[in-house]
């Protein structure tokens, strides 16, 4: 992994690349490319193909506890592991994401042995870069739809074959927030890859 100076280096660059593509409207083909990334390789459940390791984003706790969007991930998660279409989770995000994942998890019957932690995946980049780096080149993405065009677009800069399962459990009261941001987010990451 790039050392902090290094990767704070790229993330500056990066955001002043994307500030200058929102300022002279370069923004619109960046972010139609980013979610092109994930035409025809969002699946649900059900039609996820078997893989080792499904990868699962962290996203926001809420006075300690998981928020509806990280509680889907995980569920969806749990199902994938059911279904025998994963045998491992590899769990990203901050410590308070984890600590809310190994509560959901606590409540169901996955093996502690299935699951891998990573404690270092501050953003999605940073979540599918290590999961690169831990040795998995080909897995499962769990997010939401709205979220995983972005997280397929990283993971195939990185160099990793990914498919994303859609963790849509239910309406989000802030779909279009979301929606949104992930437009920024999506030019951001175009930028954070070359």
């Amino acid at each position: 992994m790039a050392s902090d100076a290094a990767d704070a280096r790229i993330r500056t660059g990066a955001r002043r690349r994307t500030l200058l593509s929102f300022a002279t409207f370069g923004w619109r083909g960046i972010a139609a490319e980013v979610q092109r990334a994930g035409e025809g390789r969002i699946v649900s459940i059900d039609a996820a193909p078997a893989h080792e390791v499904a990868l699962v984003l962290g996203a926001r706790v809420r006075n300690g506890r998981a928020t509806a969007v990280l509680e889907d991930r995980v569920l969806t998660a749990i199902e994938l592991v059911k279904q025998d279409k994963a045998k491992r989770l590899l769990l990203s995000g901050l410590d308070d994401e984890l600590a809310a994942m190994r509560e959901i998890l606590g409540a169901h019957a996955i093996a502690p042995e299935s699951l891998i932690w990573d404690p270092q995946g501050l953003h999605t980049f940073e979540s599918i870069h290590n999961a690169h780096t831990l040795g998995h080149h080909e897995l499962l993405i769990v997010s939401q739809a709205f979220h995983l065009p972005r997280s397929l677009f990283l993971a195939d800069r990185l160099g990793l074959k990914a498919v994303g399962v859609s963790a849509d459990r239910r309406p989000y009261a802030n779909a279009r927030k979301f929606a949104q941001r992930e437009t920024f987010s999506s030019v951001l990451a175009y930028w954070m890859t070359r």
